[in-house]
């Protein structure tokens, strides 16, 4: 991850080379600060997800760095743990009138092949 900034560069070389245990103490820094999580937490609903992404529509079993937390932008609120695919598909579509938007045009032109109308 290139940064401009030569000792952000640095401390994020750290991390990726750092030991287990440091990169352990990083990863619940992190929860804590950005999520008001505790690895205790992260872990039971990691279990209870069976380590499965929290979509229904998705059977990923998420390993490593493929776990990324859901969270609500506007309240903070954790709503799961997502693959990376859908975590980043979730963050892209997080406007609801966009998503029913998107649906309704799938809906309206699922028999429709434009092709066919423009000769």
């Amino acid at each position: 991850m290139p940064y401009k900034d030569y000792e952000k560069q640095k401390e994020w070389s750290k991390i990726l080379d750092a030991s287990p245990e440091r990169k352990k103490e990083e990863k619940e820094r992190h929860l804590l600060r950005t999520y008001n999580m505790t690895l205790e937490q992260w872990n039971l609903l990691y279990s209870n997800q069976n380590g499965i992404c929290a979509n229904p529509h998705c059977d990923k079993v998420m390993l490593g760095g493929d776990v990324h937390v859901d969270h609500d932008h506007e309240t903070g609120k954790v709503r799961g743990l997502l693959c990376a695919r859908c975590n980043t598909d979730l963050g892209r579509l997080e406007d609801k009138n966009r998503i029913k938007g998107l649906y309704l045009y799938l809906e309206e032109t699922k028999n429709i092949d434009y092709r066919n109308l423009l000769v």
